[in-house]
């Protein structure tokens, strides 16, 4: 038997889940060449190339044909969409082989092992594909569960995949990232304590465990990543590769000379880039910023859509909500209610972006 030591380089497997609609499958996407096995059918969007699968022979036969010498489309990814889709394949497939209507038929508990030994051996046709250079993803949805820790009196709420409890651990175990992909949410209260959840915007990639998901990562990553579309794929590209980077942008015009040779030829070569000094908001027209007593729910709300206090004083002054010089704490009751209701807060922000351009 070979002896070795140090890193060893190879095509990862990757999890990626989290709600519906969320952009899971155009994370995946951005993988490089990757070609999608879509048991669900919610790829039709997608300029992508794809194996359509019915069935759970269909995603047999796709995984062996991309494991062919004969398979001419050069992908280096794979991507399986989604995991719980494939799952309900596979029940169908076992019941039919078997003459069962449900998978509750087989009794105590029988089903779901035939269940985990049939996901198993996709997995390990999988491990041949990464054998030889493919990078493999399953997409997948969550769902909450109720968990109670054996140590521990109580139960908790735990976003997990939405699998069976026989195939969510052997795609946990399997992979070298488990990825949650979910909005930040904010809950808080009104000043009749009421409890109200604000945000809902902003995305976030988890990369490590906690009590409220799955999550874990052998790449050393931060343990959450901001993800907005397009996404900064390069966050990525050290981990799969040198010769593996975000997509091809358009080359920058050359940069106009700067007066200093020893400047000049360090842009020309690429050590340096030229850039704009970019301000995320303009600078306080009257005073300094009043950040102070500012409404609990409407701070939530500026944190996460990034509005400086400053800026939202402008906007409220113009639309007359508050007097001039006055401060966010002057928005009278019912016109705060109005303002941080979705719609409205929406047109806020984007108001406010608008006067920063």
């Amino acid at each position: 038997m070979q002896l070795t030591s140090g890193k060893v380089h190879k095509a990862q497997r990757v999890v990626i889940y989290g709600p519906e609609g969320i952009g899971k499958s155009t994370l995946a996407n951005q993988f490089p060449k990757a070609v999608f096995i879509d048991a669900e059918g919610s790829t039709n969007w997608m300029d992508i190339q794809r194996f359509t699968c019915g069935t759970w022979q269909d995603i047999l036969d796709a995984v062996k044909q991309l494991g062919t010498k004969n398979n001419s489309g050069g992908f280096k990814t794979v991507v399986i969409d989604t995991a719980d889709w494939a799952e309900r394949f596979c029940v169908t497939h076992i019941c039919q082989n078997s003459n069962k209507t449900s998978i509750e038929d087989f009794g105590y508990g029988k089903g779901y092992t035939f269940i985990a030994e049939e996901f198993g051996r996709l997995l390990s046709s999988l491990n041949d594909l990464i054998d030889s250079g493919m990078h493999v993803i399953f997409i997948a949805h969550c769902t909450v569960k109720k968990m109670e820790l054996p140590d521990e009196a109580g139960s908790f709420d735990h976003y997990e995949l939405k699998c069976s409890r026989q195939t969510s651990p052997l795609l946990k175990e399997w992979a070298e990232a488990v990825l949650f992909v979910n909005y930040k949410v904010t809950v808080t209260q009104d000043d009749n304590k009421r409890t109200k959840a604000v945000g809902g915007r902003k995305r976030i990639i988890h990369t490590q465990h906690t009590a409220a998901y799955d999550a874990k990562n052998r790449w050393g990553l931060p343990d959450q990543i901001p993800f907005e579309l397009p996404f900064d794929f390069g966050v990525f590209a050290k981990i799969l590769g040198e010769n593996v980077s975000k997509p091809v942008v358009d080359k920058p015009a050359a940069p106009e000379s700067t007066g200093r040779p020893a400047v000049d030829n360090m842009l020309k070569t690429g050590q340096a880039v030229a850039t704009t000094p970019v301000t995320s908001a303009p600078a306080p027209t009257h005073g300094p910023a009043p950040t102070d007593d500012i409404p609990r729910q409407l701070g939530a709300l500026m944190e996460l859509s990034g509005v400086l206090a400053s800026e939202l004083v402008t906007y409220c002054e113009g639309k007359n909500f508050i007097p001039k010089e006055g401060m966010l704490k002057d928005i009278k009751r019912v016109v705060l209610d109005q303002m941080i209701k979705d719609a409205n807060w929406t047109k806020v922000v984007n108001a406010i972006k608008t006067n920063r351009k």
